[in-house]
């Protein structure tokens, strides 16, 4: 009797595991104060240095910083009859994380989640089999004058982020940017 409770725990615990192995993985594409290493100590299990991407110009939209119900400023990306690639990175994220991010993104800075196909990303290595999102903005709401009106610690943590990256990533990052 003993050993067959064993052997049916054991059996239970291989099933959980292969269904555990099954699940999708979560990557968001992050092109804005998400790269910064401080924002995703607050959001993310783990901070490190996540793989840089570039949404294609082919998904349609394009950066600006937009007003933002929260802190008077955010960046977003919105569909645009001049779409230009979207330089960030790629986040690998839990089911919980997602919902944190949904909190921020969604919640707080107005934003919508889109899942979207690997085939508009460019990056080293294609997670084919993975769940990926992005974050848009679907309603515009009012595009600002940055130097008049992005508060100067926000456009700080944004940069910091892009700059872990190197120069050449922060450059292309304001190159990008309306």
């Amino acid at each position: 009797m003993f050993m067959l409770l064993i052997l049916f725990i054991i059996v239970i615990f291989i099933l959980q595991n292969k269904i555990h192995l099954k699940q999708k993985k979560n990557y968001i594409f992050a092109y804005g104060s998400l790269t910064n290493y401080y924002i995703q100590k607050i959001l993310l299990k783990n901070s490190i240095l996540y793989p840089k991407a570039i949404l294609k110009k082919n998904f349609g939209y394009k950066r600006y910083w937009l007003e933002s119900k929260v802190n008077g400023v955010t960046l977003g990306i919105m569909p645009s009859k001049t779409p230009k690639d979207i330089n960030g990175i790629l986040i690998n994220i839990s089911d919980d994380e997602l919902k944190k991010f949904d909190k921020y993104e969604i919640e707080e800075s107005n934003h919508t989640k889109l899942k979207i196909d690997w085939k508009f990303i460019d990056c080293e290595k294609k997670y084919k089999n993975s769940n990926l999102y992005v974050y848009v903005i679907i309603n515009p709401p009012k595009k600002v004058d940055i130097v008049k009106k992005i508060p100067n610690l926000y456009a700080q943590t944004v940069m910091q982020g892009f700059l872990q990256y190197g120069e050449d990533y922060l450059n292309l990052f304001l190159k990008t940017t309306k």
